[in-house]
């Protein structure tokens, strides 16, 4: 995990990088390369997109490169070349132990350009269940990304 000053990254390691494919893609094969996250100091001003003009407390970026390029810097001057999912974050006063070990690491990477080892984050953990029931209609039958 690197904190780049504006953001924190967490850049994925070979084995830790899955596949990303649908069928709005065209065919196109993503793998996931970087994980972004930037907060503010309000609860409502960390986000860079808005929702209805609403900004939120944090934004995460999941960074896929297109397996067409064989790294990000080339994918990044390609149109096609990198899909990123973005994530909003809510403010919450309950602790996410799925996030715990990069809640810790960032008290030791206090500083732009300094670096530590996270443990392992099992980021499906942070995914509603297969066939969740929290939206309307309430179907058992949804799927979500992953």
């Amino acid at each position: 995990m690197v904190n780049a000053g504006e953001s924190l990254q967490l850049q994925l390691g070979a084995d830790l990088s899955g596949e990303f494919t649908a069928s709005f893609l065209k065919e196109q094969r993503f793998a996931l390369e970087l994980i972004t996250m930037h907060w503010g100091t309000e609860p409502m001003n960390g986000s860079e997109h808005t929702v209805g003009g609403v900004g939120y407390a944090g934004e995460v970026h999941f960074i896929h490169r297109n397996l067409q390029y064989a790294n990000v810097e080339l994918a990044l001057k390609e149109p096609n070349g990198v899909l990123t999912l973005a994530v909003l974050l809510n403010e919450s006063h309950d602790d996410n132990p799925t996030l715990a070990p990069i809640v810790d690491g960032i008290t030791q990477i206090v500083y732009k350009g300094s670096e530590c080892a996270v443990q392992r984050v099992d980021l499906r953990q942070l995914l509603p269940p297969a066939g969740s029931k929290f939206t309307s209609p309430f179907y058992g039958t949804k799927d979500y990304l992953s």
